[in-house]
């Protein structure tokens, strides 16, 4: 199965995944990922608009409408999947409009947008030049896209743990996750060229380490949300489990673990 199928067979039958997995991680100053690129919907001026791009379930949008009031700002979000729209739909976020649509043709004709986000989806996109030229296209001169997205690294503690069981399941029964998106992405240096050539200026660009923590048993089902354990046979994903709990684990080593992402803003040049 190709990358994007896999993706969009995952959220169809996991709507709202990444806001069960991310949405309770914090920063060390207490920020999850998602409010960092809601607060830039502040300086968005009255009347404008935002747009999410793979906006998933939704949430983004609904801490945005949230923040900044019923009638004040225009909130879009477009994404592929069904399933995840559908979520997002439910979440009755006050005027905001849900639409499917590929990152790559997004479905509109003019620079209309102050503020474009995308949430943990521009790594995994196929071709993701193509994607920053059509959101350079959509946002006005002057204009703000942000993103968070996670930079492949592997982490210690819990997700460590995970990982490694996970690697020894894809050998033992089979079930290898597909390639996701590109390296590119997910490297800080390649990221800034690969936006830059699309015509925007790097304001922001750093890591964001987040922490992720609770129960052993809640840490675990953020970890089994990841692609890799979705690809793994059904023996392989009972086997992890098993395993996983298993001593010599630690307890307080399974309460918690950090993960690595990037954190950026950019702006559409005043005579973009």
């Amino acid at each position: 199965m190709r990358g994007k199928d896999f993706i969009q067979t995952f959220h169809s039958r996991h709507p709202g995944a990444t806001t069960v997995a991310f949405g309770d991680a914090r920063d060390a100053r207490g920020r999850s990922s998602y409010d960092l690129l809601a607060a830039l919907a502040d300086d968005v001026p009255r009347g404008g608009e935002v747009l999410d791009v793979a906006c998933g379930d939704g949430y983004l949008l609904q801490k945005i409408r949230e923040r900044r009031g019923a009638e004040d700002v225009s909130l879009v979000g477009v994404d592929l999947n069904e399933a995840e729209l559908a979520v997002a739909r439910e979440r009755n976020v006050h005027e905001a409009a849900f639409m499917r649509a590929d990152a790559t043709d997004l479905p509109f004709f003019e620079p209309r947008f102050d503020l474009v986000l995308c949430h943990m989806a521009f790594m995994l996109f196929d071709d993701p030049d193509a994607v920053a030229t059509q959101i350079f296209n959509v946002l006005k001169p002057g204009g703000t896209f942000a993103l968070v997205l996670g930079d492949g690294s592997s982490p210690d503690g819990a997700r460590r743990r995970f990982i490694d069981l996970v690697k020894v399941a894809v050998a033992r029964f089979g079930g290898a996750c597909p390639g996701l998106g590109t390296r590119q992405s997910r490297n800080i240096e390649e990221l800034s060229a690969l936006l830059e050539r699309a015509g925007f200026e790097t304001q922001h660009l750093a890591p964001l380490p987040v922490a992720i923590e609770g129960s052993p048993r809640e840490v675990f089902t953020t970890l089994r949300l990841m692609y890799n354990f979705e690809a793994l046979t059904d023996e392989g994903r009972a086997y992890v489990e098993h395993a996983y709990f298993e001593p010599p684990a630690d307890p307080e080593e399974l309460e918690g673990y950090r993960v690595s992402l990037i954190h950026g803003v950019f702006e559409k040049p005043p005579g973009g």
